[in-house]
């Protein structure tokens, strides 16, 4: 699977105007984070990378604005909203991008497999100055299922 280049230094929420808007939420992290990281929330309480070739590291629930330097630091964390910093060039507006199994990243490829999780993270879109940005919603209590 391809995963997705990102700067990590460009990652930053866009705000879309005649949108609902962003769910940004403040947590802490359970590891070392760099922004752009699609992280899961842990029984913790405490967000780790999301993996989706381990159930245990699923369902993603956002991705990482704030770099984290480990276990315990505070770090904003996207929900909902579109994001720009990912590479997305070659992606047609509306492609679904998906939770990667490399711990942490995101994929243009739908796993596949036995154990595999999929996740759709969020799809291309497209602002009005013809940037590609992908729009990120993680229903992180329903919107994945796991390979038998």
């Amino acid at each position: 699977m391809p995963d997705l280049a990102v700067s990590s230094s460009d990652i930053r929420p866009v705000y879309v105007q005649g949108t609902g808007g962003l769910i940004i939420k403040a947590v802490r992290s359970g590891e070392a984070l760099a922004a752009g990281d699609v992280v899961y929330l842990a029984s913790t309480g405490k967000v780790l990378k999301a993996d989706s070739d381990a159930l245990a590291s699923m369902p993603a629930y956002g991705i990482a604005l704030t770099p984290a330097g480990g276990d315990g630091e505070p770090v904003s964390v996207l929900m909902a909203g579109w994001i720009a910093g990912f590479t997305l060039t070659g992606l047609n507006p509306h492609a679904p991008v998906y939770v990667s199994g490399t711990p942490g990243k995101l994929t243009d490829t739908k796993p596949s497999g036995t154990g595999k999780v999929v996740q759709v993270a969020g799809r291309v879109d497209v602002d009005a100055n013809g940037n590609k940005l992908l729009h990120i919603m993680f229903d992180w209590a329903a919107d994945y299922t796991a390979l038998p």
